[in-house]
């Protein structure tokens, strides 16, 4: 299955499937395919969209003296479609599986093992997280049913369905049965059991995930972990270099003075590692790659024709085509120890790791001195200036830098008189996707009150800097419930406190009431901020690209004065405007 667009796995993807990045010298679907072939498998069917990244990933089937034929998939409708689009190809039994399963033969002769005739067996191991997968309910080694995403609490079992299938034609008349849905699949495999024998193999070898970009990190471990060291001749290596390890040297490398090589590790074709450079443990460096002098790599993808110079990559993934200027360092673990959690558009994503680093995509520019939190992810084509500190999201083709300013002693006058100017400033926020985290207060049925992580922060940095209000929609009572309950009530006045029915009807209003303030709104309305532009020019406009009035409102001409995905950068905004 090598269709889908990919859509966790941003700043990758980029219309290609996330199964043909490069890993080791080979796309990931490559790697799957020798897995397949190692089982005894030569005959494959590769169900993809209509664009020829996966063919193209493919290319040298010939030399791996297998069969591939690729089978179109109109719209990523699911697996049950994508079956059902082969089902004239298929043998009496089958296996299914993801394309990015490179691990496939170490089950294929255990699933075979367990199947009785006309049973399907699927592949199953323990999770803690179990919501975002499809859980089994199960009678011994048989399958029950099959609860898909179930939520916290209720889940049958810890088994999670791994993706690794073994079918037997018979299987495909239940899947014929099934509503034309996404999750038909999945239904048919429960409703089959319910008629049938499904059978379940669980273990606890490691098996592979290929959600979001951060799980590039442990399908690179994995392939490290069972790689053999290998040192090309045709590699041009110093003799005062430290080779050490099972490590994996390609053909054209350049290994420079005093640089240091810990594996597991690998350094793809024509990749070159400058003087007293490290690359430690579990690090992947593509082809033509540079990792520059004094720069220490550890736990980390650069991709191919990424150029790096002094600094600090851990536990992070560089996209191909970047460009990285001198003591770039990434923050890979937060200060208090605890799990990285990464925002994405579908919400909070609990990682699981304690360390990780940062995600950049491909063809970004990056100047000197730049350094990036935790968790952060960079799309592609952005460009981020220098002595930068990168603390939220940058979305692809975004020009990103930290505005400077000057600091200068001054005379006690001088200071009154920035004082005053200070007063004048005034900084009004909406509630709801500004500061008040809405998506949490309705998934728990009006009950959890919850703030941005960075609301409290950034509430109390502004304190000194400007005059903090609200202006928000919505029933009074209830709105100033969440300020009162997520206890931020106290930064704002009640005279400066604005909650209406309508913010149309009493902008004008607003507006008026600080015409003599350099006003700020923090909204993440864009047609809000567009009609006080309008109607008050120096109005200065924020807009919080989250929750889904941003996400899906109708973009116009009109270009607010700041974007933010978080509110980190409201100080640095007010501060110096």
């Amino acid at each position: 299955m090598a269709a889908g667009k990919s859509s966790r796995f941003y700043p990758f993807g980029n219309g290609k499937h996330k199964s043909t990045e490069k890993l080791l010298g080979l796309s990931i679907i490559e790697h799957t395919v020798q897995s397949i072939k190692r089982a005894g498998i030569t005959d494959i069917i590769v169900v993809t969209d209509k664009n020829s990244h996966v063919r193209d990933s493919l290319q040298n089937r010939k030399a791996l003296s297998i069969q591939i034929r690729f089978i179109e998939q109109d719209d990523p409708r699911g697996m049950g479609d994508a079956l059902l689009r082969v089902k004239a190809h298929l043998a009496e039994e089958f296996y299914v599986l993801h394309a990015h399963h490179l691990e496939f033969d170490q089950f294929a002769k255990d699933l075979k093992a367990k199947q009785d005739q006309d049973s399907v067996v699927l592949l199953a191991k323990e999770a803690e997280n179990v919501n975002q997968f499809g859980v089994l309910k199960t009678d011994g080694d048989k399958v029950t049913d099959i609860v898909e995403k179930p939520d916290n609490g209720s889940e049958p079992s810890k088994l999670c369905v791994v993706g690794i299938y073994l079918l037997p034609k018979a299987f495909i008349a239940t899947l014929e049965s099934m509503p034309d849905e996404h999750y038909s699949f999945e239904k048919a495999i429960a409703k089959y059991a319910r008629e049938n024998t499904v059978r379940v193999l669980t273990t606890k070898k490691q098996t592979i995930s290929l959600k979001y970009p951060w799980d590039l990190l442990s399908v690179n471990r994995y392939l490290l972990a069972n790689a053999k060291k290998s040192v090309s001749h045709a590699a041009k290596i110093d003799k005062s270099a430290t080779i050490e390890g099972e490590v994996i040297i390609e053909d054209g490398a350049e290994i420079l003075e005093h640089a240091t090589i810990k594996g597991p590790c690998y350094i793809g074709n024509n990749a070159y590692i400058g003087t007293n450079a490290i690359v430690r443990e579990f690090a992947s460096i593509g082809e033509g790659a540079v990792v520059g002098a004094g720069m220490e790599v550890k736990n980390s993808i650069i991709m191919d024709r990424t150029t790096t110079h002094s600094g600090f990559i851990g536990d992070s993934v560089i996209g191909s085509g970047c460009k990285i200027a001198a003591f770039f360092c990434t923050g890979n673990v937060r200060l208090d120890r605890a799990v990285v959690i990464v925002k994405t558009a579908e919400g909070s994503v609990d990682t699981g790791l304690r360390a990780l680093g940062v995600c950049i995509g491909n063809n970004v520019q990056v100047g000197i001195r730049v350094s990036t939190m935790p968790g952060v992810l960079v799309g592609s084509d952005v460009v981020i200036g220098p002595s930068t500190a990168v603390f939220s999201h940058i979305p692809h083709g975004t020009r990103y830098y930290t505005k400077f300013q000057e600091v200068v002693s001054e005379k006690n006058e001088k200071n009154l008189e920035k004082r005053r100017e200070t007063l004048k400033k005034m900084v009004l926020f909406d509630i709801d996707y500004t500061l008040f985290d809405t998506d949490i207060f309705k998934e728990s049925h009006l009950e959890t009150y919850s703030l941005y992580s960075e609301v409290s922060e950034m509430l109390a940095s502004l304190q000194g800097i400007a005059k903090i209000g609200i202006f928000s929609e919505g029933i009074h009572e209830f709105q100033k419930a969440k300020l009162l309950k997520t206890k931020i009530h106290d930064h704002f006045p009640e005279e400066h406190l604005h909650i209406v029915a309508k913010k149309d009807d009493t902008l004008l209003e607003i507006l008026k009431k600080y015409a003599d303030s350099t006003l700020f709104l923090v909204d993440d309305k864009l047609s809000i901020l567009e009609a006080a532009k309008k109607q008050a020019p120096s109005t200065v406009t924020i807009w919080i690209k989250r929750g889904p009035y941003a996400i899906n409102q109708s973009q116009t001409d009109f270009l607010p004065d700041a974007t933010v995905t978080s509110l980190d950068e409201v100080v640095a905004i007010v501060a110096n405007t």
